[in-house]
C-alpha cells in the first residue's frame, strides 16, 4: 500500500509538470504570434542598438 501511494504522488507530480510545460509553450507560442510587424520592426532596432553598444564596450576592454 505504501508503494502504490508512492507511485500515485511521482505520477501526479511528473503529470502537473507535464502539463505546465505544455501550457508555458502555448503561451510562447501565443504571444509570438501577437506581435505586429511594426513591432517586430522596433524590436529589431533595439536588439541592433543593444549589439552595437555591445561591441563597443568589447572593443574597448
Amino acid at each position: 500500500m505504501n508503494l502504490d501511494l508512492i507511485a500515485m504522488i511521482t505520477m501526479l507530480i511528473i503529470m502537473s509538470l507535464f502539463g505546465i510545460g505544455i501550457l508555458l509553450c502555448l503561451i510562447i507560442i501565443w504571444s509570438d504570434q501577437c506581435t505586429t510587424p511594426e513591432e517586430q520592426y522596433y524590436e529589431d532596432l533595439e536588439q541592433m542598438k543593444y549589439l552595437k553598444e555591445y561591441q563597443a564596450k568589447k572593443l574597448k576592454k
